[in-house]
């Protein structure tokens, strides 16, 4: 229940509720577009012909509260938000928006009113889902948009590194070019590359140590010197395989 209003609230009202019935498309009802509606459901926004706003009572205040714009004492919260709704036209434009081809065609028949009543206000069938509406704009992803990154295979890699030749490295010890991976960046980094280098850097210094290290050891000439026996067997064969020393002897 209410309280009381005095007179001058009550005119104060009034004159802004007929400031609301002023509005365009406000002056018929907003479900079946009859003129001169006197009634209007404060919690949905619309003014209601008298017939209309029975069935939005059969409803339930759950769904629909209805008042008389004349009969009724109204508050300034329900002007307020009758009046933030918009009226008839903003809230059927969300609520039906195709309303011509929905409005059913025997709108003397109360039955079929109270269906349409409940398929518009209790059931939303002819509301716009936003829902919807971006599921239908936003396709779903398929499985090809989310390999972003796909694993190479094995043969993919093989195939690259036999394809790549590898750059020749100067060797300023001994002169000589010899096979050296390209150490990989850290930011392109790949373990087969990594140990193929690796596999690569122990090769050469492998090759590089048999070649100069090994081979190229000078001869003891120094041990023999000192050594009588094998010096006196060092003259002999040189002068052996000397001509002019063979002929001479």
């Amino acid at each position: 229940m209410h309280r009381k209003q005095s007179k001058a609230t009550q005119e104060r009202h009034d004159r802004m509720l007929n400031e609301l019935y002023k509005m365009l498309g406000n002056d018929t009802c907003a479900d079946c577009t009859a003129k001169n509606p006197r009634w209007a459901s404060y919690s949905l926004g619309v003014f209601l012909c008298i017939r209309c706003a029975s069935l939005h009572r059969k409803m339930g205040t759950h769904i629909s509260k209805v008042k008389s714009c004349s009969m009724d004492c109204w508050t300034l919260p329900e002007i307020q938000h009758m009046k933030n709704l918009g009226g008839n036209t903003c809230v059927n434009n969300q609520i039906n928006p195709n309303a011509s081809s929905n409005l059913p065609i025997a709108l003397d028949d109360d039955h079929v009113m109270e269906k349409y009543i409940r398929d518009k206000w209790e059931r939303k069938r002819f509301a716009i889902h936003s829902d919807s509406s971006s599921a239908h704009s936003t396709p779903a992803a398929s499985q090809e948009d989310l390999v972003l990154f796909p694993t190479p295979s094995l043969s993919s890699t093989n195939s690259s590194l036999v394809s790549s030749p590898i750059p020749q490295q100067q060797d300023v010890f001994a002169g000589r070019h010899v096979a050296a991976a390209v150490e990989p960046s850290p930011s392109s980094y790949n373990p087969f590359l990594a140990a193929h280098y690796e596999v690569t850097q122990a090769q050469a210094q492998q090759q590089y140590h048999h070649k100069h290290v090994i081979r190229t050891t000078p001869f003891p000439s120094a041990a023999l010197t000192t050594n009588p026996f094998l010096q006196q067997q060092v003259n002999m064969q040189v002068s052996t395989n000397n001509p002019f020393i063979q002929h001479s002897l």
